[in-house]
């Protein structure tokens, strides 16, 4: 059997550890896509990272693509279809993409045909996969009665990149922070994970609210993913508020707290359920960078083994751990 060849679209910090991942898996990273003029021409494994989608396309055949490059499902939808329209299979770490049917109806309709057309597989993971849903499920099986989950997820924006910084509001005055996140209505990563868990579960989600707050600093302070020093009173991050309230279930509600880190700040990840008995659980300094990028390299077998379409990850089961090259998992 051969190995999987991969394509690698965006080569930040999530895909710096996603290169280095699948090659550490057995997998094949036939190329590496990224827009930005300064990463041009840096060796990754076998090959160099390029801004030409278009020569990629015209050269390169690959097992399945690995897209890196934007929360939204519209952001990346035009990389997602040019994939699926020449057979490759899509992962992504899209956010929005984890479970579009609400957000996005029409678009998410679309690319599942266009994969089922091409007889390819669709789908999104990273750290929610196993912290926000695979683990959250397998703790709800020892508890009789579930009247509330709660999950709190804190993340440090530095360790992803500018986009991660843009969706947080970092740079913003409170004023405009507010005009963009709290009297506009725009949906944040857990918006989409409460409705995942909702339906993994068989509750039947039937209505959602989400409060933003935003985070300031007292004095100046410098962040990477921002690109320069942040203004003191301007804001850092925030916290995204999501309550989710079921037919069948209880109520879901979830916060993740994203900004940038001072002093004894980390990463966390805690939930709780109360109902009958009650249960906690948190994992202490999660590497949630690391986790994101190993959930995505680990799912990559099963989602060539997938049936055609957009399959979201309730319906892939649990993620594997792969022992073994990547090749060895798969059937087809």
């Amino acid at each position: 059997m051969k190995k999987i060849d991969v394509i690698l679209f965006g080569y930040g910090n999530t895909g710096k550890q996603i290169a280095r991942y699948v090659t550490e898996h057995g997998g094949h990273l036939c190329a590496v896509v990224d827009c930005d003029r300064r990463l041009s021409g840096v060796k990754v494994a076998d090959t160099a990272v390029t801004g030409d989608e278009k020569a990629v396309f015209a050269k390169v055949k690959a097992d399945i693509a690995v897209i890196t490059i934007g929360g939204g499902l519209k952001e990346i939808a035009p990389t997602v279809e040019k994939c699926l329209r020449r057979g490759i299979n899509v992962i992504t770490t899209s956010e929005e993409a984890l479970f579009p049917y609400a957000t996005s109806p029409e678009l998410t309709a679309d690319l599942d045909r266009i994969a089922k057309e091409h007889g390819v597989t669709l789908t999104a993971s990273g750290f929610q996969d196993c912290f926000w849903l695979h683990a959250v499920t397998a703790f709800a099986s020892s508890v009789s009665r579930i009247d509330r989950i709660r999950g709190t997820l804190r993340y440090n924006i530095d360790d992803y990149g500018a986009a991660l910084a843009a969706d947080h509001g970092v740079g913003l005055p409170v004023k405009e922070f507010s005009e963009r996140f709290q009297k506009r209505f725009s949906p944040t990563y857990l918006w989409h994970a409460n409705e995942l868990l909702g339906t993994k579960l068989g509750w039947g989600v039937t209505a959602q609210t989400q409060t933003c707050t935003p985070y300031v600093y007292h004095d100046d302070l410098y962040s990477a993913a921002y690109g320069g020093t942040v203004a003191k009173g301007k804001c850092v991050g925030m916290s995204a508020l999501v309550t989710t309230m079921t037919r069948f279930g209880g109520i879901i509600e979830t916060e993740c707290i994203g900004k940038v880190y001072t002093g004894s700040d980390r990463d966390s990840c805690a939930w709780s359920f109360t109902g009958e008995p009650n249960l906690s659980f948190e994992v202490n300094a999660p590497k949630t960078l690391e986790h994101t990028a190993a959930s995505i390299v680990n799912r990559i077998p099963q989602v060539i083994n997938a049936d055609p379409g957009y399959v979201t990850i309730d319906r892939l089961g649990y993620c594997e751990y792969l022992t073994f090259p990547m090749f060895l998992y798969t059937e087809k």
